[in-house]
């Protein structure tokens, strides 16, 4: 229907956003950028395809593409939210990044994912720690509410990177009692149970995983995982600060 729309007017501007969308949920990141970009072309005052540009190709003009798309659209709350990643990357532009995390929670105050980011963010900068367990408890309460496993196990894995460990098992219960057998939910318990020195539940967790993920493509996430588990029974916690910050830069 897109193409058929884009034959007909070539420079309509919401067919090549919409063609940018395409792109971008294939996983066709390069496409996507440029639908995208064909859309601001015709129309600068399109916010999602500022928003998305961003996303798709990160680089120098993020912030900017970002800033173009709250301007035109002030209540667009992932826009707030992608910006306040990007200037968390810094410690020094972390009271940026807080300010926007606070924005997102206040614009989409049902997403769980901006509660444990505006979270995570108050911890690293040393601020109201009981505040920041309070949002990352909210997060819990929003995933669980939902119904679904996998925002529970969203809130169980990102909120323990995010220094939530504490607050976020009720979250990672929930996933693994409505499907017990899948291992990436057993994996983000582990997580939490091994900051939380629950060895022996961490040991667990990491075995279901790594008895699940043998003999699939998952060589690096396999092997760390298998590290991890000889080290707890070294009696050694392998997940330190420096375990935590890789794992926030990963994608397994």
């Amino acid at each position: 229907m897109l193409e058929e729309a884009l034959a007909a007017d070539s420079d309509s501007a919401p067919a090549h956003e919409g063609m940018g969308f395409v792109h971008w949920v294939q996983g066709e990141r390069a496409e996507a950028a440029e639908s995208f970009e064909k859309a601001l072309k015709i129309d600068s005052q399109r916010y999602l395809s500022h928003y998305y540009l961003a996303v798709v190709a990160p680089g120098d003009q993020s912030e900017k593409r970002l800033q173009e798309a709250i301007a035109i659209n002030p209540k667009f709350a992932p826009a707030y939210a992608t910006l306040s990643r990007l200037y968390s990357a810094d410690s020094s532009t972390l009271t940026q990044a807080l300010t926007f995390s606070h924005r997102a929670v206040e614009l989409e105050p049902g997403s769980a994912m901006y509660y444990l980011n505006h979270g995570g963010l108050l911890l690293r900068a040393g601020l109201k720690k009981e505040a920041a367990l309070a949002f990352g408890k909210r997060a819990v309460e929003l995933s669980i509410a939902t119904g679904y496993p996998v925002l529970g196990n969203n809130t169980c894995w990102f909120g323990s990177l995010a220094g939530l460990a504490e607050v976020v098992v009720p979250a990672c219960e929930f996933a693994v009692k409505t499907e017990p057998e899948n291992a990436a939910y057993r994996d983000s318990r582990g997580l939490a149970r091994a900051l939380l020195g629950d060895v022996s539940g961490a040991l667990e967790d990491f075995r279901f995983f790594a008895e699940s993920e043998s003999g699939r493509k998952n060589e690096r996430g396999l092997a760390l995982r298998q590290t991890w588990i000889r080290e707890l029974v070294a009696g050694r916690n392998p997940i330190d600060k420096r375990t935590l910050d890789e794992l926030r830069g990963s994608s397994f």
